[in-house]
């Protein structure tokens, strides 16, 4: 007798061998319930995704000439699974780039003008329109989750901000804008010397808003795109801050602005080396992931 095959098999075997006929395929049934515990609705087939921290784009997606091995990989997972996974272009360095729209290479430059504030500086990458090109290589109807800048805060940033957008917007189509993160992780600008005290939750939502509603209202706006668009960004911690979810909606993060709203999602992160950590000092890893919440979690107001 079969054993019958676990999804994780069944992914590896799609991975390696994605030319199997239709004569060696496994279907797989799953009892609606076990134990009498009820599941789940179908998952989203985009609902697994993957992060790329920005400053690495070109690794995954190639530079003059496409990373056709990485690509394939993903298209092997769209036609298995029925759709693209969802990318989360954002990380860090999202927070230390500048769009240029003469920088034409594929890959980013050292700002030699550099003059934002920072460890490191909130302007010290440049990237131009073959940035937003290399993306685009990314399977057809691919969702993206794409991280803008909001550390930067000197003269022009809501212009920056803008015209870095509309880029975007008007460069991928091929794959598919799902969402825009502005910053990542705010709760740790001060220490970053990305900001000045006082800074915390309610001053970054002030400062998130002013953000989302420039960008709604010179670039979505104009383009037939919808004002709930924008994500909360990934913080650091989870806990003991001012930039808990709870505290940022009563902060206002969730409230309308010129009549829109415009958080439709929430992003958190939390870091799996904590669970490492609780099996190496003997502790339950539950404590860890009890933090945990899904990134892209819809928000209905």
């Amino acid at each position: 007798m079969l054993r019958s095959l676990s999804p994780a098999a069944l992914l590896s075997l799609a991975l390696l061998y994605p030319n199997l006929s239709s004569a060696q395929s496994i279907s797989v049934t799953v009892s609606p319930s076990r134990s009498g515990a009820s599941v789940s609705d179908n998952l989203d087939p985009s609902f697994a995704g993957f992060g790329i921290e920005p400053s690495n784009l070109f690794s995954f997606t190639g530079w003059n000439e496409p990373n056709h091995f990485s690509i394939q990989l993903l298209q092997n997972l769209a036609e298995y699974s029925g759709a693209p996974p969802h990318i989360r272009l954002g990380g860090n360095t999202q927070d230390y780039m500048a769009y240029d729209a003469k920088y034409m290479d594929f890959g980013w430059k050292k700002n030699p003008q550099s003059t934002a504030q920072g460890v490191i500086a909130a302007d010290s990458m440049i990237i131009g329109p073959n940035y937003i090109k290399a993306l685009d290589r990314l399977p057809e109807g691919t969702p993206i989750t794409y991280g803008l800048n909001l550390a930067y805060m000197g003269n022009g940033y809501e212009d920056r901000i803008v015209s870095h957008a509309q880029a975007v917007v008007d460069g991928l189509n091929n794959t598919r804008l799902y969402s825009f993160e502005i910053g990542n992780e705010p709760d740790l600008y001060l220490q970053n010397s990305m900001r000045s005290a006082p800074w915390d939750g309610q001053t970054f939502t002030t400062q998130f808003m002013e953000r989302a509603n420039a960008v709604y209202q010179r670039v979505l706006k104009p383009a037939g795109l919808p004002a709930m668009f924008f994500e909360p960004p990934a913080t650091a911690s989870t806990i003991g801050t001012t930039f808990e979810i709870a505290m940022l909606d009563k902060d206002g993060i969730l409230d309308q602005m010129n009549g829109e709203y415009y958080v439709g999602w929430w992003n958190q992160h939390d870091y799996f080396y904590c669970m490492l950590y609780h099996f190496l000092s003997h502790r339950h890893p539950l404590t860890c992931t009890s933090h945990w919440r899904n990134a892209h979690s819809y928000y209905s107001q």
